[in-house]
């Protein structure tokens, strides 16, 4: 997601993905001075580096901005996030008494920014570059079924059980839709694939989260 693209259109289109972010955060119960953190790291577009959004709130967010920082938020916005994330939400759930999963949660997390970023690739793609031809949505949408098809094709084959009901969901036609909640649907699946491949310990790469099935870079 380039940080400065300034079209009108798909700068409002990254507010209201972020928006749609905050309200997820606190639909989750995220630790409010960690949610204001990561909504105000987000908006300031790679401008702003974490360690100015978390000046003046909790004193253990030091730890997770320096290590966010260091993995940039260009990386960010791809979903890869600092351990010490976890750590923090965690330590706040056991702190509030909450029975919500910090697995579940970071999951989430990882999700939302990744949606975050695909919003911005979609709008790119269908609407800045092609705004009459309508070319490239055509060629858009033939790749993407082509890997819809694909993914069906592979069946259960690398998923885990509890993942397995993405392949009963019933997609929109792509002829009468703009291909967003394809694309969803497969960054879901791929992401599904992914977590069992590591689950399985097929991949011994530092920085996944085996238990979660996400990228967490271990700074």
């Amino acid at each position: 997601m380039s940080k400065k693209c300034e079209e009108d259109g798909r700068t409002a289109a990254f507010e209201e993905s972020v928006h749609q972010f905050e309200l997820w955060l606190k639909e989750n119960d995220t630790c409010e001075e960690v949610a204001e953190c990561l909504v105000e790291y987000l908006l300031g577009r790679g401008v702003k580096t974490f360690v100015e959004c978390a000046e003046g709130r909790l004193a253990r967010l030091t730890t997770v901005a320096k290590s966010q920082d260091v993995i940039g938020w260009g990386r960010f916005t791809e979903g890869m996030v600092s351990k010490h994330l976890i750590e923090l939400q965690e330590v706040y759930y056991g702190t509030t008494g909450s029975r919500r999963s910090v697995e579940k949660w970071i999951r989430g997390v990882i999700t939302q920014l990744l949606q975050i970023t695909h919003t911005q690739w979609i709008y790119r793609n269908i609407v800045v570059h092609d705004k009459t031809t309508g070319t490239l949505v055509s060629e858009y949408k033939l790749e993407l079924q082509k890997e819809i098809d694909r993914q069906l094709e592979m069946g259960a084959e690398g998923l885990l059980r509890e993942d397995q009901f993405l392949l009963e969901i019933n997609l929109d036609d792509l002829e009468s839709s703009n291909g967003e909640r394809q694309e969803y649907w497969l960054l879901a699946i791929q992401a599904a694939r992914k977590a069992c491949f590591l689950a399985k310990g097929c991949a011994a790469a530092s920085g996944y989260h085996l238990e979660t099935g996400i990228y967490l870079l271990m700074i």
